[in-house]
C-alpha cells in the first residue's frame, strides 16, 4: 500500500547541489520528484540531517530548492552499474518554483 501523500514523477534532470552552505558544487539527477521531496542520484552523499540546497533546469525554466536529506542509499562500487547511489530529501523552501519546471506537479497533490 502506497503511504505517500504526493504523487512521484520519474524525471531524469541534472542538478547542481551544496551541502549546509558551503562554497563547493556536487552534481547528480534527480530520479523521481514529488511536490515535498526528491531522490538524487549522486556519488557525494550528505550525511542524513544535512541542508542541501538544489539547483535544477529543465526545458528552459530554473527551480532553486532547499531540503533536509531523510534518506541515503549507498552502493558498493562494484554495484553502481546496475544500481544507483543517492540520496532522498524533503522539500523545506522553494518548492513552488518546482512547479515552473515540471507544470504536472501542480496536479499531482494528494
Amino acid at each position: 500500500m502506497e503511504r505517500r501523500r504526493q504523487k512521484r514523477y520519474v524525471r531524469r534532470i541534472l542538478v547542481s547541489f551544496w551541502v549546509d552552505g558551503g562554497s563547493r558544487e556536487f552534481k547528480g539527477y534527480t530520479t523521481t520528484i514529488s511536490r515535498s521531496g526528491i531522490f538524487i542520484a549522486s556519488s557525494h552523499l550528505p550525511a542524513r540531517g544535512n541542508q542541501v540546497r538544489i539547483t535544477l533546469a529543465h526545458k528552459g525554466a530554473t527551480a532553486t530548492l532547499e531540503g533536509k536529506v531523510i534518506r541515503v542509499k549507498q552502493v558498493p562500487i562494484t554495484l553502481r552499474q546496475v544500481q544507483q547511489a543517492g540520496f532522498g530529501l524533503t522539500i523545506t523552501a522553494g518548492a513552488d518554483s518546482l512547479i515552473a519546471v515540471l507544470p504536472e506537479l501542480k496536479e499531482g497533490q494528494g
